[in-house]
C-alpha cells in the first residue's frame, strides 16, 4: 500500500472546506434573516434607499458619471478625427509623389530611347561625311564631285528633317 504525505491531506481538506464555506455562503445568502444580516445585503440596502432619494435612482448615478466623461469622449474624437484626416492628407500626397516617381521614370525612359535613336542616326551622319569625305579625298571629275555633294547633302538634310519631325 502506498502512503501519501500528510501536507497533500491537509491541502485536499482546506480545500474542500473553502468549497463547502463557499457552498454555504450561497444557500444561506437565500434565507431572508441572513440576507438581511449580511455584508452584501447592507449595499443593496443602501442602494435602495438612494434609489428613494430625491437624486433620483441608482443607474442615472451611473449615467451622470459618464455624462461627466463627455467633455474628455469629445477630445478624444477630436483628436482621433484629426489624426484620421492626416493621414488621408498624408496617403494622398503618398500617392502623388508616387505618381511623379513613376512619370519621371517613364520621362527618363523614353529619354533613353530618344538618345539611343539620336545616336543612332550621329553615327549614320558620321558614316556619310566619312563617305563624302573620302569621295571628294579621290581624283574625280568635276561633275562626279558634285553629283556625291549633292548626294550626301540631300542625305544630310533628310535626317536633319527625321530627327526635326521627332522632336515636335
Amino acid at each position: 500500500m502506498k502512503t501519501e504525505p500528510a501536507a497533500d491531506h491537509v491541502f485536499d481538506i482546506v480545500t474542500f472546506i473553502i468549497s463547502l464555506i463557499s457552498l454555504l455562503q450561497v444557500w444561506l445568502e437565500r434565507v431572508p434573516i441572513i440576507k438581511w444580516l449580511w455584508p452584501r445585503a447592507w449595499d443593496m440596502r443602501r442602494m435602495f434607499r438612494r434609489a428613494s432619494t430625491d437624486d433620483g435612482s441608482v443607474a442615472l448615478d451611473h449615467l451622470r458619471t459618464d455624462l461627466e466623461r463627455s467633455p474628455e469622449l469629445k477630445k478624444v474624437l477630436s483628436h482621433l478625427e484629426d489624426l484620421q484626416s492626416g493621414q488621408q492628407v498624408v496617403l494622398e500626397r503618398l500617392t502623388d509623389l508616387e505618381n511623379r516617381l513613376k512619370d519621371r521614370e517613364d520621362e527618363l525612359s523614353r529619354n533613353g530611347h530618344q538618345k539611343q535613336r539620336v545616336d543612332r542616326l550621329l553615327s549614320s551622319l558620321e558614316g556619310a561625311v566619312a563617305t563624302l569625305q573620302a569621295r571628294t579625298d579621290a581624283p574625280s571629275t568635276g561633275c562626279e564631285r558634285c553629283h556625291v555633294l549633292e548626294e550626301a547633302t540631300h542625305h544630310f538634310l533628310s535626317r536633319a528633317r527625321a530627327i526635326q519631325d521627332r522632336k515636335v
